[in-house]
């Protein structure tokens, strides 16, 4: 089984003083926000003598619109890579995995305009279907990067901007339905009950230039406690665990309706430990670290 791991001013601006790049900026009614991104994270841990690397690669693609002045719906789509390799002093193995995510579509109404209420006050949610087929590859056969599961995600945005300094907190609840993934060794099917994850996130951004902003945050997970019940009919119970991330970033305004913008994440080293029966697995240093490109635009 796969380690259990682990985001100018425009002429239809909402408000006087909004811009493209702001951390809450929405489009307004009639306006599509397209983004396009991409992205490499590599994900390590520790299990006894053994490392396990995981290397993700993705591109993405999402698009938003102004349904109405304040209520905004919208639809991403990623296919990515993943290369999963296990390492001891005697042997590696090596499993890649490739394909679509699940696609995912979203909504989100802002209740409070900073121009009335002094902050932006947004509430939404996502839904992710489950599309496709969730398959755990080995050496010689490719797996796929499919979850296995529908998601259900709902979320709450709050913040101010105050001249070109500005600030936002967000949480997330996300409802993590049942997954079952097939096992290309033997072709028999593995169950990961459903779960619950929170996190809590923090940002604040500075205005620079006119054309060129910093930003910057952390982020808290709190993972809920997982039941796998694998091929050979045996349940492996992962334990709750917290991560703690850093991110850093700029945005580059290249034209009016346009702007790049680069992200680097770090999640800190976590521990955690999956017991299957008598036996306990103990996942230590897990850490993460990747950055993400994107270009934004508006049509």
């Amino acid at each position: 089984m796969k380690l259990l791991v682990l985001f100018m001013a425009s002429s239809s601006l909402i408000y006087a003083n909004a811009k493209f790049t702001d951390l809450q900026f929405i489009p307004s009614q009639g306006v599509f926000l397209g983004e396009t991104s991409l992205n490499s994270t590599t994900t390590t841990a520790e299990v006894g003598s053994i490392d396990i690397d995981r290397e993700d690669f993705g591109i993405s693609q999402e698009v938003s619109y102004g349904l109405q002045e304040g209520l905004i719906l919208s639809a991403q789509i990623t296919r990515s890579t993943e290369k999963f390799t296990v390492k001891s002093s005697s042997a590696k193995g090596v499993t890649d995995s490739e394909g679509f995510e699940n696609p995912k579509f979203g909504v989100l109404k802002r209740f409070w305009w900073e121009k009335d209420n002094g902050f932006n006050l947004d509430l939404g949610a996502s839904f992710s279907p489950d599309l496709f087929d969730a398959e755990d590859g080995n050496t010689d056969k490719d797996g796929t990067v499919a979850s296995g599961s529908s998601d259900l995600s709902f979320f709450a945005s709050f913040g101010r901007k105050q001249a070109e300094f500005q600030w936002a907190l967000e949480a997330m609840v996300d409802f993590v339905g049942e997954a079952k993934e097939e096992d290309l060794d033997n072709g028999k099917e593995s169950t990961t009950d459903a779960k619950q994850d929170l996190y809590i996130q923090a940002s604040v951004q500075r205005d620079v230039a006119t054309n060129f902003s910093i930003f910057g945050g952390v982020e808290l997970g709190f993972i809920g406690e997982l039941e796998v019940k694998n091929t050979d009919d045996s349940k492996t119970t992962v334990d709750t665990y917290t991560t703690q991330s850093l991110f850093a970033g700029a945005k580059f305004v290249a034209q009016k309706n346009l702007f790049f913008e680069f992200q680097y994440a770090l999640t800190l080293p976590a521990d955690y430990e999956a017991k299957n029966g008598s036996d306990v697995s103990k996942y230590e240093d897990l850490s993460a670290s990747g950055f993400n490109l994107a270009v934004n635009y508006l049509f």
